[in-house]
């Protein structure tokens, strides 16, 4: 996994060297303006530059892999400070619902439950129906619950019990319903 982390790495370096260069040997032409009748020279650097998006998605998805090891090794902070770098470098990748979920995950665990409620927050403001969304309020249910905040955390399961229905979730928000009404 290293290794291929590695490569992703090498393809990425090479593929912004490739970049790099299309873009300098276009840019005379196109700031010259010669070719412009045709518009040749600024459709081909169009087509280069939307290539950069690869790298960013390379790097966004080689980060996330790196945070989500991290997590699953239990080494919270060190995943928590590369959910951070992605959310905030990379807002628009794949990953950052889930990336989000993570977050809040690790700072729960670590016992940061004020930061983990704002980033829990963050998702219900941004993701308010990715299915991770329900897992962070039944999680927001649990950090109610160790505040002694019972009927907040009702509250949540019942919220997540009438907005989403799959299965798992549904099933996890009654449960914790019926052992805050206990």
């Amino acid at each position: 996994e290293r290794k291929l982390a590695e490569f992703r790495q090498q393809l990425a370096a090479h593929q912004l060297a490739d970049y790099q260069q299309q873009v300098a040997t276009l840019m005379p032409d196109a700031l010259q303006g010669k070719g412009l009748e045709e518009g040749y020279p600024l459709r081909q650097l169009a087509s280069v530059i939307t290539q950069s998006d690869s790298i960013q998605i390379e790097r966004a998805g080689s980060l996330f892999e790196k945070a989500k090891k991290s997590f699953r090794e239990r080494l919270f902070e060190e995943s928590n400070l590369m959910l951070v770098e992605l959310i905030n470098k990379y807002p628009d990748s794949i990953h950052v619902v889930e990336a989000h979920f993570l977050l809040a995950e690790g700072r729960y665990q670590l016992g940061e439950l004020e930061s983990s409620v704002e980033t829990i927050e963050k998702m219900i403001a941004l993701f308010p129906e990715s299915e991770l969304t329900g897992f962070a309020l039944l999680r927001l249910g649990r950090v109610f619950e160790k505040q002694d905040r019972l009927e907040d955390a009702a509250d949540i399961y019942r919220a997540v019990l009438s907005n989403f229905k799959q299965d798992e979730i549904a099933r996890q928000a009654k449960v914790s319903l019926k052992q805050v009404a206990l």
